[in-house]
């Protein structure tokens, strides 16, 4: 039996590029998770209480963020959300190809913003965000079903591949 595992878990060859792949599919897995639960919980929070126009955006601390450090850095100038999260006084504009850019000027204040979902936006960051097939239970279990296809693939892949003369 000890020999079976260390065949399994050496890193070499075939080996190499099945827990590569098995890592892969866990770390985008993860990042998934983490947009639907946190970013997606922030996104229907704004769209819940009703900031869609920049008359009724909110403050982070008006939408019950204010102490959340994820959030707080999900919100600074370049990262995704802030194409689907506006803040009001950000200068958009649309460019020559007619997509939005912001061309602030002035550095972000995550306390004194206040932040919406423009109505053009919404329905994209209500998919985008949804919390379907985000629980941890499928995570867990997809984990578990992708770790057995990887000690599977590390046991026959490489007898498949020798019966067939190309390893």
């Amino acid at each position: 039996m000890e020999g079976f595992i260390e065949e399994i878990f050496t890193l070499d060859g075939l080996n190499l590029i099945i827990w590569a792949v098995y890592i892969g599919f866990m770390l985008a897995m993860i990042l998934n998770y983490y947009q639907k639960k946190v970013i997606g919980a922030f996104v229907r929070s704004v769209i819940e209480q009703g900031a869609l126009t920049a008359d009724s955006a909110k403050t982070l601390e008006e939408l019950g963020y204010q102490g959340k450090p994820l959030i707080r850095r999900e919100l600074s100038k370049y990262s995704a959300l802030r194409k689907m999260v506006w803040e009001v006084d950000d200068n958009y504009r649309t460019g020559e190809d007619g997509t939005l850019y912001c061309a602030r000027e002035k550095a972000l204040d995550l306390n004194l913003g206040k932040f919406y979902i423009p109505e053009e936006r919404r329905i994209q960051a209500q998919l985008r965000y949804d919390n379907k097939g985000s629980d941890i239970f499928a995570l867990i279990i997809s984990a578990v079903v992708l770790f057995t296809l990887a000690v599977v693939a590390c046991i026959w892949l490489p007898g498949i591949i020798a019966a067939i003369h190309l390893y």
